[in-house]
């Protein structure tokens, strides 16, 4: 598995793919993995607004910020949805549409924390 972060560069041949991608995951029907129902459960916030948020969302290329590839394949893509003035809602997505992983992140974020040593490197940086 490989991983590409976009602070640390996409692969150039890789951009038309995401952006096609994208283009059909927002003509698909939102999937839920059991990790993902499991985690907002326990959520102490408004699920179903979130939830609801989702429903409604139209993904753009301009939203990922890391993506997963097997053997030079696509396998998820990450997204970072506006949802309010605090948060904005991150959400792991495979081709099918099934939402692997979501959660909340404050909206200045930056991840500082980054540890690019486990990314790829990209040629877009």
């Amino acid at each position: 598995m490989e991983r590409f972060h976009v602070k640390i560069g996409f692969k150039v041949e890789h951009i038309p793919k995401l952006k096609d991608m994208t283009y059909l995951l927002n003509s698909k029907t939102w999937k839920y993995s059991e990790h993902c129902l499991d985690s907002i459960k326990y959520w102490n916030i408004d699920i179903e607004g979130i939830l609801n948020s989702i429903l409604k969302a139209d993904l753009k290329f301009e939203d990922i910020f890391e993506y997963y590839t097997e053997n030079d394949y696509i396998t998820k893509i990450c997204y970072r949805i506006d949802y309010s003035i605090k948060y904005d809602i991150i959400i792991v997505l495979t081709m099918d549409k099934k939402i692997v992983t979501i959660y909340l992140n404050k909206v200045g974020d930056n991840h500082d924390t980054l540890r690019e040593e486990l990314y790829n490197k990209g040629e877009n940086k």
